[in-house]
C-alpha cells in the first residue's frame, strides 16, 4: 500500500507542475509587463503643448482668444515657450502681454514667469516666443497656468487662459526643434533715439542673433538699462534697407514688456538661417508702442549694414535760369548737404556740366523761398567755370537738422562782377521736399595738417604784394580729403572777381600743371575762405609732390596772390592729428 501511495503522490505532483507550466507559457512575469510601471520614451529634445481657452470679456477683444502654448526644451536650464493664437493676429492695435502664474487658473496666483507679448497689429503673425530660465522638467511639473491679457494697461482683462504643468495632462513628444550644437552668435548695438514720447531720451539696446537650427535664428533684444518701467509694450521689427534711408518691415520681433518687474528683454524665432540674417540688408527699430510707432526709442543697423555710416545727407535740385550773361541758358545743378558732426555741415554744389566760362560762379544760401527772395544767409564756395568737375564745397557751422529745416533757397550767380545774373536757383530746407539718404562714412578721429601759403608779389590789378594764407587738409573718409583755403585779408578781398585756386604737381620752385581744382575764394566773402572735397586719401594727399597757387582772377591767372608747397615738398605743417574741420 505504501508503494501505491507514493506512486499516486508522484503522479499528482507531475500533474500540478504541468498545470502551472501551461498557465505561464508566455514566459515569466517581469516589471516590463506591468502597465502601471512603463518608462517614458527617450528623446534628445522634448516638447509639449497646452490649450488655452478663450475668455469672454468687456475689452477690445470681447470674444477672447483661443491659443496654444508650446514648451520646447532648449537645454538643461532653458525652455522656449511659444504662444500662438488660433485665428492669428487680433488686429486690435494692442500688444497682448502674457505670463505664467502660480497655482491653477481657478485658484489664481502671482506672475512667476514673463512670456513674450503678442503683437496685435494688422499683418503680425499672432504669436510670440520667449526663453524661460527654467528646465523643461521644471515647467511640465509646475503648478501653474497661463494668462494672455488685453495689454499692460488692462491686465484685468484676460483674453485667453489655461492650466499647465501639474494642473493638466499633456503628452510629451519629440521636439520639432533640435537646437544646433555650438551655435554662432552675433551682437549688434542699437542706439538710443530721442523722441517726443514717454521716453524722450530713448533706450540703448543690444540685439543678439543666435543660430538656432540650420534654418532658424533666435533674436534676443535687451535694453541695456533694463525695463523702461512703463505700462507700454515696445514693439520691434527688422526693416529692409538701412536706418537712415528707412524701409518697410521685413520681420516682426518680440515686443519688449515695459512693466517694472519685467527683464526688459524679448525673443523671436525668425525663420531664416543665421548666415542669411547676419548678411541681411536691414536695421532694427524698437518703438515706443503700437499706438506710437513714429516714436522710435532704439535703432541700429544689422547684417550687411553693420558699421554703415550714421551720418546723413540730403540733395536739392537747382534749376537752370535763363539770363543775358555768359551762360545765357543757365545750368542745372545739385546742392547736397552732408552731415559732418553735430555742429557742422558740408554743402557741395555740382553743375550738370561745366560752363566753360572764365569766371567763378559765386553762390549763396539766401533767406526765404526763391519766389519771395531774401538776403544772403550763408556764403558757399564759388564754382570755377573752367573746372571740368564743376563742383565746390563749403563747411557751414550749422547742424544738419538746422539746414534741412532752413527756410531758404540757393542762388548760383554768373560772377561777383555780375552778381545780378543768376545761372541756377532752387529752394532748400523747409521750402523743398527733403529725402534723407546715407551720408559720409567719416573717420572717427580725423587727421589734419595746415600748410602756410606765402604772399607773392605780382603784376596784377589788386594785391600786388600778394596775400598770405593757409591751406588746411583734413581727413574726412578713407578716400576723401577736405582742403580749406583761408586768405589773411581781415575781411572780403573786395575785388571784382573771385580768386581761383589749384593744386599743381611738383614744387613751387619747379612749377607744374594743375592736378586738382580747389574752391575759388569769393571776393565778397567776409571770411575769405573756400573748400573742396578731393577724392584722395589724406595720407596720399599729404604725401603728394605738389604746391598750391591762389590766383587773382580767372581772367588773370598769371597774377598769383598766394603760393605754398604741400605734401612731400613741405614740412609737417601742424603735425597732423589735430582733428576737427
Amino acid at each position: 500500500m505504501k508503494i501505491y501511495s507514493n506512486i499516486i503522490l508522484t503522479v499528482i505532483s507531475m500533474l500540478l507542475a504541468l498545470f502551472v507550466f501551461s498557465c505561464t507559457d508566455d514566459g515569466p512575469t517581469s516589471p516590463i509587463d506591468d502597465p502601471d510601471d512603463t518608462e517614458d520614451p527617450q528623446f534628445d529634445f522634448r516638447q509639449t503643448t497646452y490649450s488655452l481657452d478663450a475668455v469672454s470679456n468687456d475689452g477690445e477683444v470681447p470674444g477672447g482668444v483661443t491659443a496654444t502654448a508650446t514648451f520646447q526644451e532648449l537645454n538643461d536650464n532653458q525652455t522656449l515657450v511659444a504662444l500662438e493664437l488660433e485665428n492669428g493676429s487680433t488686429e486690435s492695435g494692442l500688444t497682448h502681454t502674457a505670463h505664467i502664474h502660480e497655482n491653477d487658473a481657478e485658484t489664481g496666483g502671482d506672475i512667476i514667469y514673463f512670456l513674450g507679448p503678442i503683437d496685435g497689429s494688422e499683418g503680425s503673425p499672432g504669436k510670440s516666443e520667449y526663453v524661460v530660465d527654467a528646465s523643461f522638467d521644471e515647467l511640465i511639473d509646475f503648478d501653474g497656468y497661463i494668462n494672455i491679457h488685453e495689454n499692460n494697461a488692462n491686465l484685468g482683462v484676460i483674453l485667453g487662459q489655461g492650466d499647465i504643468g501639474s494642473n493638466t495632462e499633456a503628452d510629451v513628444v519629440e521636439s520639432e526643434l533640435t537646437p544646433i550644437e555650438n551655435p554662432q552668435v552675433k551682437e549688434y548695438t542699437l542706439d538710443a533715439n530721442q523722441s517726443s514720447g514717454q521716453l524722450p531720451d530713448g533706450a540703448e539696446a543690444v540685439a543678439t542673433f543666435q543660430e538656432l537650427t540650420s534654418s532658424q535664428t533666435l533674436v534676443k533684444l535687451e535694453l541695456v538699462n533694463g525695463t523702461t518701467e512703463t505700462e507700454l509694450s515696445h514693439s520691434a521689427h527688422i526693416h529692409f534697407n538701412n536706418a537712415l534711408e528707412g524701409g518697410n518691415i521685413a520681420y516682426f520681433l518680440g515686443p519688449i514688456d515695459g512693466l517694472a518687474a519685467s527683464a526688459g528683454t524679448s525673443y523671436a524665432v525668425v525663420d531664416e538661417s543665421f548666415d542669411f540674417l547676419t548678411d541681411f540688408d536691414g536695421y532694427i527699430n524698437i518703438h515706443e508702442s503700437l499706438s506710437n510707432l513714429g516714436n522710435i526709442v532704439s535703432q541700429g543697423n544689422i547684417g550687411a549694414n553693420e558699421g554703415l555710416t550714421t551720418l546723413r545727407s540730403a540733395s536739392f535740385t537747382l534749376s537752370a535760369n535763363s539770363n543775358a550773361g555768359s551762360v545765357p541758358e543757365g545750368v542745372n545743378a545739385t546742392a547736397t548737404f552732408w552731415e559732418l558732426n553735430d555742429e557742422e555741415t558740408v554743402v557741395t554744389l555740382t553743375l550738370d556740366e561745366s560752363t566753360g566760362a572764365s569766371v567763378a560762379h559765386n553762390s549763396h544760401i539766401h533767406f526765404n523761398s526763391a519766389e519771395d527772395s531774401g538776403d544772403i544767409a550763408y556764403f558757399l564756395t564759388p564754382i570755377d567755370g573752367t573746372d571740368p568737375d564743376a563742383t565746390s564745397a563749403r563747411i557751414i557751422e550749422e547742424s544738419f537738422d538746422t539746414l534741412i529745416e532752413f527756410d531758404g533757397y540757393i542762388n548760383i550767380h554768373e560772377s561777383v562782377e555780375n552778381i545780378g545774373t543768376i545761372v541756377s536757383q532752387g529752394n532748400i530746407g523747409s521750402n523743398a521736399d527733403v529725402q534723407i539718404e546715407l551720408g559720409l562714412d567719416a573717420v572717427d578721429n580725423p587727421q589734419s595738417t595746415t600748410y602756410d601759403l606765402s604772399a607773392l608779389s605780382n603784376d596784377g590789378e589788386f594785391f600786388s604784394n600778394g596775400v598770405p594764407g593757409t591751406a588746411k587738409f583734413t581727413e574726412v573718409t578713407n578716400n576723401l580729403t577736405l582742403v580749406t583755403l583761408n586768405l589773411d585779408t581781415d575781411g572780403a578781398t573786395g575785388t571784382a572777381q573771385s580768386h581761383p585756386a589749384h593744386i599743381h604737381e611738383n614744387s613751387a620752385e619747379d612749377g607744374g600743371d594743375i592736378v586738382w581744382f580747389l574752391g575759388a575764394i569769393d571776393a565778397m566773402d567776409p571770411d575769405s575762405r573756400s573748400s573742396m572735397l578731393i577724392n584722395e586719401s589724406y595720407n596720399d594727399l599729404t604725401d603728394f609732390n605738389g604746391y598750391i597757387n591762389v590766383h587773382e582772377s580767372p581772367t588773370n591767372l598769371g597774377a598769383i596772390l598766394s603760393q605754398g608747397n604741400i605734401g612731400s615738398n613741405a614740412g609737417s605743417g601742424d603735425g597732423g592729428g589735430g582733428g576737427g574741420y
